[in-house]
């Protein structure tokens, strides 16, 4: 019956340190998977920001391209405006022109009926290609100062 009973304690006593071997390896499994859970709680954390960041990120670009829409279209507003400008600009250059001539042609009336002698522009082109009263000699008249033109 000793004999019995010791076989039993050693057999006790494997059984024992078998299940201490395995609830060390089960320890050392929990450990490792503890690791790996805190390991995978940093990787979600860091692509939780990430994502925040570039959440941020894409929400400053669309506020940069709005800003960037609102800009182009106001240089097309400024654009259509000195176009406006320029077509006005054109207009009363093309009237200006042609209240100057209309001036010139009622000079030159009102200067004929006068009895006046034409002004020196309204002379004739010498033979060599000068226009008479702009500082060049005319025969039979006097030369004509800038200031007095």
């Amino acid at each position: 019956a000793t004999q019995a009973a010791e076989r039993e304690l050693k057999t006790a006593q494997a059984t024992l340190a078998a299940e201490r071997v395995e609830a060390k390896r089960a320890a050392a499994a929990q450990n490792a998977l503890i690791h790996r859970v805190c390991q995978l709680e940093e990787s979600l954390a860091a692509a939780e920001g990430a994502a925040a960041e570039g959440a941020e990120v894409l929400r400053h670009r669309r506020q940069w391209e709005g800003e960037q829409r609102e800009a182009r279209l106001e240089l097309e507003g400024y654009r259509r405006a000195v176009r406006a400008a320029e077509e006005k600009v054109q207009l009363l250059t093309r009237d200006l022109n042609a209240a100057q001539a209309h001036i010139e042609k009622l000079e030159k009336r009102m200067s004929k009926r006068r009895g006046e002698p034409p002004a020196p522009e309204e002379l004739p082109a010498e033979p060599g290609g000068k226009v008479g009263g702009r500082g060049d000699k005319v025969v039979g008249l006097p030369r004509i100062s800038g200031s007095r033109r």
